[in-house]
This record gives structure tokens, sequence and C-alpha cells, in this order.
């Protein structure tokens, strides 16, 4: 199992009021946040993963599917069970402990919060990272000497960090 495996969690967009589409796809604005915060990235050289997970909602699809298509990563899409807002985050967690390539995974709060916080410190008990809408953290495995695994942030972006101050 090579040590250098990235996981990517991101956190669907901007969706519109349920009171407006009960089903929440993305607003404009979401569409917006997402082709920035792949803008921002490509430069950077982008994100590069094998598979790509997504909650069964409509927002976090489409989410997945547009930062995808924007970075022309030709990855595996799949909706997978357990991503939902209010989901167990352990079988996640589990399912992510061992895992051999790179990963997205796309989401809701929640969720990903606490499953960020079960991956890097132990517990959910202590808030990592405030995973505002369509905001991205890379999670990078490490080993401890004890060889668990663990995993540790390796850059977190948020909507605000490239211009999109109402998150």
């Amino acid at each position: 199992m090579s040590d250098d495996i990235k996981i990517y969690l991101m956190r669907h967009a901007h969706a519109v009021p349920e009171e407006e589409d009960p089903v929440r796809p993305l607003s404009e604005r979401g569409r917006a946040q997402v082709r920035a915060m792949a803008d921002f990235l490509r430069p950077r050289g982008g994100i590069e993963v094998e598979r790509v997970w997504h909650s069964p909602l409509l927002r976090a699809r489409e989410t997945a599917d547009l930062l995808c298509d924007r970075l022309e990563i030709a990855a595996t899409r799949r909706e997978i069970d357990g991503l939902l807002p209010y989901d167990d985050h352990r079988g996640i967690a589990r399912r992510l402990s061992g895992f051999g390539y790179p990963l997205l995974v796309v989401g809701h709060e929640p969720h990903l919060g606490r499953l960020t916080s079960m991956l890097v410190c132990g517990n959910v008990d202590q808030e990592v990272v405030d995973f505002k809408k369509g905001a991205i953290v890379c999670l990078e495995r490490e080993r401890t000497k004890s060889q668990a695994i663990l995993w540790r942030i390796g850059w977190f972006v948020t909507p605000a960090l490239i211009g999109d101050e109402e998150t």
C-alpha cells in the first residue's frame, strides 16, 4: 500500500432553496463556485483521482460532475450510500482507512466535518475544518509509529479564499 495517497473531501456548492425546488439542484451561484474552484486548482496542478464518490442528492452529484468536467478528470463517478448529511461517518471512515488510490468525495455537512475530524484526529469531538459550501480539503495518508493509519490536512480551500465572500 503506497503511503502517498490523497483523498479530497468537498462539500457541495450553493444550491437553490428548498422552497424554490425541493430537489435542490445547484444554483447559478453554486455553479460559479465550482467553476471558480476548478479554475483556482487547475494552475496549481488540479487534483488527480481515480474515483469520485458523491451522495445521492442532486447538488452533490452536480458539484462532482461540474468539477470533474472543468478539470478534465476522467475518473469513475459513483453514487455512494453513507454520504448524506446525517449518516454515520464511521462507515465511510472505515472504507477510507486502507484506501489504495486517490479519491474525491463530494457530500454534505455535518457529515464531512465529522468525517474529517475522525480521519485526522481519530474522533469527532474537535472541529478540524469549517466546510463552507463549495470548500475542498486535501487529506494525505500518514502512518503513525504504531502503523495506524491517520490522515493529515495537505491543504484546505474555501470559496471565500478565491473570491466568493458570501459562503
